[in-house]
């Protein structure tokens, strides 16, 4: 299999009712939470609204930190942007504590040089991102999850498991151990090069 596609959440009593307050992406079913852990295979968990309606993607969010996976996630947004005819924010944040992220002053979101849009934020990276869907409204999250403590198996990074839970959309996460949906080439590379130094510049 190339990737894992599941329901984000578990009961179906509890899916009513937070269909009913309006409450997605508040928990995650415990077989959905096993195979995000386990799998090493790229995995979709879906919104409840896309169970349940038609699939709308209109705004996909990528989320990268300039770690050697970052080509890898730029090609993953162009890709889903491409599949979904959606527009694709890149969203890269320079990650403080909660007290130095209330102090410090936004960054603004800007434009590349190769016209690739890229939001840089200060904060505790979870609820940036977060905070970011909800702005945005964005319909898709993409980001790469690095376990790499322990069994790597079993883990799906610290930032990736607090967003899977709370995100308010379908997040697709990638393994960085793991197999990849999408192959960069050079073009991806320059392009993140690119947007690191423009990040250097915020």
């Amino acid at each position: 299999a190339d990737i894992v596609l599941m329901g984000k959440h578990g009961a179906r009593t509890t899916d009513k009712l937070l269909t009913y307050l309006g409450g997605y992406g508040q928990v995650i079913g415990s077989t959905a939470e096993y195979v995000l852990r386990t799998s090493q295979r790229p995995v979709l968990l879906a919104s409840p609204r896309f169970v349940h309606g038609p699939v709308d993607v209109r705004r996909i969010l990528v989320a990268i930190d300039f770690s050697t996976y970052t080509p890898a996630a730029l090609r993953l947004g162009r890709e889903l942007g491409a599949l979904f005819g959606a527009e694709v924010e890149y969203l890269h944040v320079l990650e403080t504590s909660d007290a130095e992220g209330r102090s410090s002053n936004a960054i603004p979101s800007a434009e590349s040089l190769v016209g690739e849009h890229l939001a840089i934020e200060r904060g505790p990276a979870d609820r940036v991102i977060l905070e970011h869907i909800r702005r945005r409204n964005a319909d898709l999250l993409a980001i790469h999850s690095h376990g790499n403590t322990g069994d790597r198996r079993a883990r799906i990074g610290h930032v990736a498991e607090k967003v899977v839970q709370s995100a308010p959309c379908s997040v697709l996460t990638v393994k960085s151990f793991g197999k990849s949906p999408v192959r960069p080439d050079q073009a991806d590379r320059d392009l993140a090069d690119k947007m690191l130094q423009q990040a250097a510049m915020a």
